[in-house]
């Protein structure tokens, strides 16, 4: 029964040993970065609505604090702290949150990060002040100016 990933139902059948050390037994996962990325991989393809403590496991595995992951959502931090301390119970219906995780889940597993670098720019846009622009246009294409 694997309860450090914080999720009640992730059992192991091999991938790991026991090991006696100086303050008693301990279990070792040989490739525990895998381990996570597979039961991510399972928990965003469920065809129904994830629990608290599946959204909360999908973001520690994406490295988002709550703030940092209501920033990129437009939303309070208490409003996903709410929504992982659901205590085991589903929405109705998944969340724009979930729906949002489970993309950003999707695109780690394959090795990019748009859907994240993207949402960090729209993050940012709160934080910028309305300033001059310069453009400059040079063998027929606009850009920034430096």
């Amino acid at each position: 029964h694997y309860t450090a990933c914080g999720l009640d139902n992730i059992y192991l059948l091999d991938g790991f040993h026991r090991v006696e050390t100086g303050r008693g037994r301990v279990v070792r996962i040989e490739d525990e970065q895998g381990l996570q990325r597979a039961i991510g991989a399972f928990l965003i393809r469920q065809k129904r609505s994830l629990t608290g403590h599946e959204l909360r496991f999908l973001r520690i595995q994406l490295g988002l604090s709550q703030p940092k992951l209501g920033d990129l959502l437009g939303e309070s931090e208490q409003s996903v702290a709410r929504r992982e301390k659901g205590k085991g119970k589903r929405a109705a219906r998944p969340t724009l949150q979930e729906k949002v995780l489970r993309f950003m889940f999707e695109e780690r597993l394959g090795g990019n990060e748009p859907l994240e670098d993207f949402l960090k720019a729209l993050a940012d846009l709160d934080e910028q002040q309305n300033a001059e622009v310069e453009l400059r246009s040079k063998e027929g294409e606009w850009s920034i100016a430096a």
